[in-house]
């Protein structure tokens, strides 16, 4: 017995109104939480924001748990109680590396969220800090985490009350020897990416990694480690001297140079009575990813019509041909058209009739993009006050510019992955097609108005499926800062009051970093987490 095509798209049906109905509630499951969850980060609400993600509801797909983790992590490092911010990070690295044995490499665009190239380099950078900082206080503050079970029962973390304790000497070694070991790991992990994303340069040169790497090796006890921090920050150097594809890096390209210079120097044995450190500072917080679509249809063709008036009259005829020549289809075309238009969003509003048939019967292949917009120029600094009212200012320069990083690498990747993605949804397109044409014209052989609607009413729902199951994940990297900005810095012995500056065409504010008593000859590192955006002005 032959099946025909028609039947097959008929049967089918149900079932992929089903897949439609599942990949819609998938999609929104966490929505409202994650949502509630950032802007509760980005107010600096970090107890707030910790309930938000500590919930079943979030944490229920492992395929999205890292991402997660990672905010909690972040949340732990902007309350600077790195002990916790550890226990997630631990949590997060073995996720990470379960899901990527799983696909045996990275799923950069992805409707199923697992992890990403970059945000895998900053859980090395987190890993890196968190021990650093623990080392530096010698301690940690109290801290606790509830007991979180997934919705079936399953105890996912169990819950935890650590008090505030002193850590003897061995511990504090134990935690400058682990920061060193993720440091080579993070090496590993660039040198991994630069085999398997060849040509992308800040893959290639991980500037933040070679800086920071240069002051923790170069600020040891051995000749093999200070050559280490030596090779690194000559590394630094070589990545300065070419020209940069991000705006902020080129615009503190001087004092970056000098600050690899002075980082090599100290490498070699550069001998000082004052103290000297490192500052790190995270400010502000990524944007939410957004969309990018492109449609293939009629709007693909009249919009490359540059008269508008030429442009519009053809619409016209599009649609009139439609309605006069295949009158069934023209009014599910119409009934598209308004749905299009209706649940468009702002970025995406269809701005023709034909656009908005597009938006729901086109072929759509979706990229995510990170926008960039120009911002005033913000100049931050570190204020040290001394006890008797003495005033050091330093000024910081950008280390690691995230946004511009994550904007630039989102549109190259879309540029190199285009073409292979479009095959992969047009091929999927035309297996729902052409059973739906077959099955179409049996239906007009047959004279049968209602089996032509469902027939085409089928096809949108099958079309629909397809452009969810396709569409990218735009959570992604949600909580990562916009900038990292940082210097070495040679301070006299003392205690200081530390503040941070934000000065910009609106003004200045302050940001209070607490206090720093330093010794002589002990090197230093002051991190700090905070939410003031340095691309929104003050």
């Amino acid at each position: 017995m032959v099946v025909r095509p028609g039947v097959i798209f008929r049967a089918s049906l149900p079932l992929l109104l089903s897949l439609s109905f599942w990949l819609f509630g998938c999609a929104t499951g966490d929505h409202a939480r994650l949502k509630s969850g950032r802007e509760f980060f980005a107010r600096g609400d970090l107890a707030r924001a910790e309930t938000e993600i500590l919930s079943p509801e979030v944490l229920e797909s492992k395929k999205s748990r890292l991402q997660h983790y990672l905010w909690l992590a972040s949340l732990g490092m902007g309350e600077e109680s790195y002990e916790k911010s550890l226990f997630y990070l631990d949590r997060a690295r073995v996720l990470a590396l379960e899901l990527r044995s799983d696909r045996g490499g990275f799923d950069w665009l992805s409707s199923e969220y697992k992890s990403n190239p970059i945000e895998y380099s900053y859980l090395h950078f987190f890993l890196v800090i968190s021990n650093l900082m623990l080392a530096e206080r010698g301690g940690t503050k109290a801290w606790s985490i509830p007991e979180v079970r997934l919705r079936d029962g399953t105890l996912l973390i169990p819950a935890r009350a650590v008090p505030a304790r002193t850590y003897s000497p061995k511990e504090i070694s134990d935690f400058r020897i682990r920061a060193r070991a993720e440091l080579l790991a993070w090496n590993q992990f660039l040198e991994l990416l630069k085999r398997t994303y060849p040509g992308q340069s800040f893959y290639q040169d991980d500037l933040l990694a070679r800086l920071l790497g240069c002051f923790v090796h170069g600020g040891g006890s051995s000749r093999e480690e200070r050559r280490t921090g030596e090779i690194l920050g000559e590394m630094a150097l070589g990545i300065l001297e070419k020209s940069s594809e991000y705006p902020a890096l080129e615009g503190s390209k001087g004092e970056l140079l000098q600050l690899a210079k002075r980082l090599v120097k100290r490498a070699g044995h550069s001998e000082s009575t004052d103290p000297e450190g490192m500052v790190l500072i995270e400010s502000g917080l990524l944007p939410e990813l957004k969309e990018r679509r492109i449609v293939v249809g009629l709007s693909t063709l009249f919009e490359r019509i540059e008269d508008p008036g030429l442009r519009f009259q053809l619409e016209r005829i599009g649609l009139q041909v439609l309605l006069q020549f295949a009158p069934e289809f023209g009014l599910v075309a119409f009934t598209g058209a308004v749905a299009g238009a209706v649940t468009s969003d702002a970025d995406h509003a269809p701005k023709s009739i034909s656009g908005a048939i597009d938006r729901s019967f086109g072929f759509e292949i979706s990229f995510p993009t990170m926008d960039v917009s120009s911002s005033p120029s913000l100049d931050s600094r570190l204020l040290l006050v001394s006890r008797d009212g003495s005033r050091l200012e330093y000024p910081l320069s950008s280390l690691s510019p995230i946004r511009e990083i994550f904007a630039h690498e989102l549109a190259v990747r879309a540029e190199k992955e285009w073409s292979g993605k479009a095959v992969k949804i047009g091929l999927q397109y035309l297996a729902v097609l052409l059973p739906a044409i077959s099955a179409y014209r049996d239906a007009v052989r047959e004279g049968n108005l209602f089996k032509k609607l469902a027939i085409l009413a089928g096809f949108f729902l099958a079309k629909k499926a397809i452009d969810r199951a396709n569409a990218p994940d735009l959570r992604s990297w949600s909580i990562l800062p916009e900038l990292i900005s940082g210097e070495m810095l040679r301070v006299p012995a003392g205690a200081y009051s530390a503040t941070l500056l934000f000065r910009g065409s609106a003004g200045e504010r302050q940001v209070p970093l607490g206090e720093l008593n330093l010794k002589p000859k002990e090197p230093f590192l002051l991190h700090r987490r905070v939410f003031v955006s340095p691309s929104g002005g003050l």
